[in-house]
């Protein structure tokens, strides 16, 4: 049968009114008001427990009573055009949290017949073990408009629990106040507690560190402390802002870093090079900003920096800072093309001899940085495989959830194939060290965004920021 398990009976759970404990049913009314609590997107917290019917229960078992009500919501007869009744009541069990948490895709849509299957399979697997499954799949498709979506043919695709959530909170939400289920529902959610697991599995992890800092610490150490917390990839500075540059630091790297998993990335600033501005050589656009647009730099730091870097170090990759204008770049123009133009020489001179090392720019994280900056990642894309966004929340001023909000913003905006990292500023220009509650709900509101990978600024993390760092 389609809900086998759904309506039985269950024991143990009381029946006593009053005493704030789960009942044995709620009314489907009841579940739907419930819903409408959970209907967070990226960056939301859910809560530990939500209110049903007057009761307290844990967020885990608010999953069952929403797949149920979905899956007798569709039993009914209801769709996307059909109405369909409101269940009477709804079997309440407890449900225990996962033992992992997966963190699956993030975007695109789930139609309505699709959250149908899903909330099924959901009943089905926790009538069999009331312990929410460590991976969930729905049919999922591109967004686009209704017309689109339909004409798609429906992936299986992991969705991670806290989007699962709030897609059916969403889905009977709608369905409630219309009568009807929506066409489809965009794969958003909030952050879980801080008792559930950690998502972010097989998520890159990268760290920067300058080239001073691996010199006093010592290259064995900051290889050891990498490796023992799970980074995936470094970025070393071997050229700085003030334009003077060492590579001695990372030829130890790379041959320390060999069979521990972690891939090293020459680390340059391009544009601000205090010694060139000062030099009278180039052309600025204030202070110790080099003008994208000067072509006697560009070869300059071509052959001095990029040249180098490609024909002598095995490196893993080459990671552009300061690959921009100061602001206004509106102001300049070709700015744009400019930059674009760097990334393409750079990506052009890696493929004569590193074609699978990777080409990474550090972003900044505001909306219209191609106007502002010359970064259109849009074009930059094509020459670029990976954009590390500057999601600083302390020099910003914001909230950690703005590190979700832009990670999704740059993530439409990049091609295909390149990757979107956030930028967790670990370490304030005070000199004071992130929290790890702020550190984690970071990290959860770029994990929840989709982010391809988290970047720490800089090491070393705090005792702490590494103990958080490794539970994701």
């Amino acid at each position: 049968m389609l809900l086998l398990g759904v309506t039985s009976v269950l024991a143990g759970c009381s029946t006593t009114p009053g005493q704030n404990r789960p009942r044995e049913s709620y009314s489907g009314a009841d579940v739907a008001a419930m819903a409408g609590r959970l209907t967070m997107g990226f960056g939301e917290d859910y809560p530990e427990t939500v209110s049903v019917g007057g009761d307290k229960i844990p967020l885990a078992s608010s999953v069952y009573l929403m797949a149920q009500w979905l899956a007798f919501y569709e039993e009914s007869g209801g769709t996307n055009e059909a109405t369909g009744t409101v269940p009477e009541l709804i079997s309440y069990k407890e449900i225990k949290i996962p033992k992992t948490v997966t963190a699956g895709k993030k975007g695109g849509v789930v139609v309505w017949s699709e959250l149908f299957t899903a909330a099924r399979e959901i009943v089905a697997a926790l009538d069999a073990d009331p312990q929410i499954p460590d991976k969930i799949f729905v049919g999922w498709r591109e967004e686009g408009s209704w017309e689109d979506i339909q004409e798609q043919n429906p992936t299986p695709e992991v969705v991670g629990i806290d989007m699962v959530i709030s897609l059916f909170a969403r889905a009977i939400v709608w369905a409630n106040a219309n009568g009807r289920m929506p066409n489809f529902a965009i794969v958003k959610g909030g952050n879980l507690p801080a008792s559930w697991p950690r998502g972010g599995e097989g998520m890159a992890k990268a760290i920067w560190i300058l080239g001073t800092t691996a010199r006093q610490v010592g290259v064995n150490k900051v290889v050891d402390d990498c490796s023992k917390h799970g980074i995936t990839d470094i970025f070393l500075m071997v050229k700085g802002s003030s334009g003077s540059y060492n590579f001695n630091v990372l030829e130890e790297l790379i041959q320390k870093t060999q069979g521990r998993g972690i891939k090293v990335h020459a680390w340059t600033a391009v544009l601000h090079d205090q010694t060139a501005a000062a030099s009278g050589k180039y052309a600025t656009v204030g202070g110790s900003w080099i003008d994208a647009r000067d072509e006697k730099y560009r070869q300059y730091f071509l052959e001095n920096i990029i040249t180098p870097l490609v024909n002598d170090y095995n490196i893993d990759g080459i990671h552009l800072d300061y690959i921009r204008y100061p602001g206004k770049a509106y102001n300049y123009s070709g700015a744009e093309a400019a930059i674009t133009g760097y990334c393409n020489e750079i990506r052009t001179r890696m493929n004569t001899r590193r074609p699978e090392a990777i080409l990474s720019a550090a972003i900044m994280p505001e909306t219209g940085g191609a106007q502002n900056y010359g970064q259109n990642v849009t074009q930059m894309s094509n020459y670029t495989q990976l954009f590390v966004l500057m999601t600083y929340t302390d020099n910003y001023g914001q909230k950690p959830s703005w590190v979700g909000t832009q990670t999704a913003y740059f993530k439409k905006l990049v091609g295909p194939k390149s990757q979107v990292w956030a930028g967790i500023q670990t370490i304030f220009d005070t000199g004071d060290y992130m929290s790890a509650q702020e550190m984690g709900d970071c990290i959860a509101a770029a994990v929840n965004a989709g982010t391809d990978g988290i970047a720490y600024f800089r090491y070393p993390l705090t005792s702490y920021q590494w103990a958080e760092s490794d539970r994701w």
